[in-house]
């Protein structure tokens, strides 16, 4: 929750009182909706792919801050709907079928909008996702930039040493015909 109030005062246009009633609403049934919205968008802000050079262009910007308040605003209208059509009556109440055919058909249109909402997070995710992917392609374009290519010194110290190597090689077999003559002279005496 840390990284969320960090992220939110950042935001000029969120108020304390918005953040209060964020964490409140993270409790609540609707709030995991909410919550999820306030980390990807969190996180979504730490990604530098949103004004690097090579991706700009390809992002398609959304603001944030607005993404979260508008999500907030729907899943507090949401759980507050839901508390105040409070459980399935009872008692005499529940004998009575208009009053129960009235309870359901506002159970499920709360419930269409519950799916409405988490469909709406699911597309969130989905960008969320796609922004993701272009932030690890756009560090991997970048460390292949930097160390893919090896410069022409690493070329040359290359050569060198394969032409020392051979300088090497020529010394030690001649050292080794030097030495087997001299062993053979030596035996020859």
């Amino acid at each position: 929750m840390d990284r969320v109030r960090r992220f939110l005062a950042r935001q000029p246009q969120v108020a304390a009182s918005d953040i209060a009633d964020l964490e409140h609403l993270r409790r609540s049934d609707c709030g995991s909706a909410l919550y999820a919205t306030v980390v990807l968008a969190s996180v979504l802000d730490s990604f530098y792919v949103w004004s690097a050079s090579e991706t700009a262009h390809l992002v398609v910007p959304l603001d944030l801050a607005q993404e979260v308040r508008s999500v907030g605003l729907s899943a507090g209208q949401l759980q507050r709907a839901t508390d105040d059509l409070g459980a399935k009556p009872s008692g005499h109440l529940a004998d009575d079928a208009r009053v129960q055919q009235l309870y359901d058909m506002r159970f499920k249109l709360l419930a269409d909008r519950t799916r409405a909402l988490v469909k709406r997070v699911s597309a969130f995710r989905a960008y969320f996702d796609g922004v993701a992917r272009m932030q690890c392609d756009l560090e991997a374009l970048r460390w292949v930039a930097q160390h893919g290519d090896p410069n022409r010194s690493e070329f040359e110290a290359q050569v060198a040493d394969e032409l020392r190597t051979a300088d090497l090689d020529a010394a030690r077999d001649a050292m080794r015909t030097a030495a087997d003559q001299m062993m053979r002279w030596g035996r020859q005496q």
